[in-house]
C-alpha cells in the first residue's frame, strides 16, 4: 500500500438524524460524519475544519468511474491536492450484493490495483452518508470548505460521457473549485448537474426487513394532480402501498386494472389504496385516464421511498406491496408479488373486515 494510500476507513458513521435522508446543501455546513479505519484512526468532519475536503462517491464497475481511473486522471487529482493539503475521501455506498459492493479487503485490493491516491476510501454500504449528502451518482463530487460548509456539489467535470477520450478538453469542477479556494479566490461554478452510474444504495427495509408492527416509513410524495400525500395526513386509515415498474406495461397494467375492478370492495373495506413508481406525472395521468384507475399514482423519481419500503432491485422497482394501519404501523408486507392477476384480490381478502372506527 502506497504511503499516500494508508488509510481504509471503514465505516461506523454517526451522522445527525434528521440528515440521515437529506441532501447537502451549498453553502449550508456540510452534514457531519465519523469513521473509524482499519488502521484504527478516525475520521470525523468536526476535526477537519481548517483543511479543504472532497468527498468522491465512487463504483469500481462503473463505466464513468472507470473513464476516471482507467488513464489516471482520478489518481492524478487526488495526488495533486493531497500534496497540498487536501483531504480527500472516496466512498463507497453500495449496499452488499449490489453493483460495486467492497468489503474492507477488496477495497484494498481495489485501491491498490487502480493505484489510489486518497487519504481514504470510507465503506457505507447502509448508505448512511449517501442518504445524507444526497449522492445520486458515481462520481458524484463535494468540495466542503475549512468552514466545513459545502463550496461545491455535482459532477466531476462538464463531459457526462463514460469515454475516457472525453477528457481531453473538459472542465474540471472539482480540481477549477480546489484551486481557486486554496488561492482565495471565488469559486466560479459552485455547482452543477452530477452524472454517472446512480448510487447503488440497498434500503433499511433490505437492511432490517418491514416488520409487523413497526412505523412504516414516513413520505411525502405528489400524484398526477401535483398534489402532496403524506403518510402523517393518512393516520386513522388502512392504507395499501403498490410499488411498481413503470406505467402501461403488460404486467402493471393487469395489476392496476386488478384494483381498480376491486374497487367497491376495496372502499367497502375502507382501504386507501396508492401506486407508486418512479414515473412522472403526465404517465400517471395518462395511464389513469387510459385505463379508468380510481385510485392516485404517486411519483418516486428520485427512488427515496421505493428504497425506503425495500422495492428497489438496483435497477428496478421489485413488485411489491404494503398494508399501513391505521396507527401508521405495518400490518403486512408482500415482499415479492409475482402473481399480478390474483395478487388485488389476495390483498382485498387479507384487509377485508380491517375497516378503521
Amino acid at each position: 500500500m502506497t504511503p499516500t494510500f494508508r488509510t481504509l476507513a471503514l465505516l461506523i458513521l454517526a451522522l445527525v438524524p434528521a440528515l440521515s435522508r437529506g441532501e447537502a446543501v451549498l453553502g449550508e455546513p456540510a452534514p457531519d460524519f465519523k469513521a473509524v479505519s482499519a488502521d484504527g484512526k478516525t475520521y470525523a468532519l468536526g476535526d477537519l475544519k481548517g483543511k479543504w475536503v472532497v468527498l468522491e462517491w465512487t463504483n469500481k464497475d462503473c463505466p464513468f468511474v472507470k473513464k476516471h481511473y482507467g488513464p489516471g486522471a482520478m489518481q492524478k487529482a487526488q495526488k495533486t491536492y493531497t500534496a497540498k493539503g487536501v483531504v480527500w475521501l472516496s466512498v463507497v455506498s453500495s449496499a452488499k450484493g449490489k453493483e460495486g459492493y467492497v468489503d474492507a479487503d477488496g477495497a484494498l485490493a481495489n485501491a491498490k490495483a487502480v493505484g489510489s491516491a486518497a487519504t481514504a476510501v470510507l465503506l457505507d454500504p447502509e448508505g448512511v452518508m449517501g442518504h445524507a449528502y444526497g449522492a445520486r451518482t458515481t462520481p458524484h463530487m463535494f468540495v466542503i470548505n475549512p468552514e466545513g460548509r459545502i463550496a461545491y456539489a455535482g459532477a466531476i467535470d462538464d463531459n457526462p460521457s463514460p469515454d475516457p477520450k472525453t477528457l481531453e478538453g473538459a472542465h474540471n469542477y472539482v480540481a477549477a473549485a480546489l484551486d481557486a479556494g486554496l488561492a482565495g479566490k471565488e469559486i466560479e461554478v459552485k455547482s452543477s448537474k452530477a452524472y454517472g452510474c446512480g448510487v447503488k444504495y440497498g434500503s433499511p427495509a433490505e437492511a432490517e426487513g418491514l416488520k409487523e408492527g413497526t412505523p412504516a416509513p414516513d413520505f411525502s410524495l405528489q400524484d398526477a394532480q401535483g398534489h402532496a400525500v403524506a403518510l402523517k395526513d393518512l393516520r386513522g386509515r388502512n392504507v395499501l402501498l403498490y410499488f411498481y415498474p413503470r406505467d402501461d406495461t403488460p404486467g402493471c397494467t393487469k395489476e392496476a386494472c386488478g384494483f381498480r375492478d376491486l374497487w367497491k370492495g376495496l372502499q367497502d373495506a375502507g382501504v386507501a389504496v396508492f401506486g407508486v413508481s418512479p414515473d412522472g406525472a403526465a404517465s400517471h395521468q395518462a395511464f389513469i385516464k387510459k385505463y379508468d384507475l380510481p385510485f392516485p399514482l404517486l411519483s418516486d423519481p428520485d427512488h427515496r421511498m421505493i428504497q425506503a419500503y425495500g422495492a428497489w432491485g438496483g435497477k428496478f422497482v421489485t413488485r411489491s406491496s404494503v398494508w399501513i394501519g391505521p396507527d401508521g404501523t405495518i400490518r403486512k408486507h408482500w415482499k415479492r408479488v409475482a402473481d399480478v392477476v390474483g395478487h388485488p384480490a389476495e390483498v382485498l381478502e387479507a384487509m377485508k373486515g380491517a375497516k378503521a372506527p
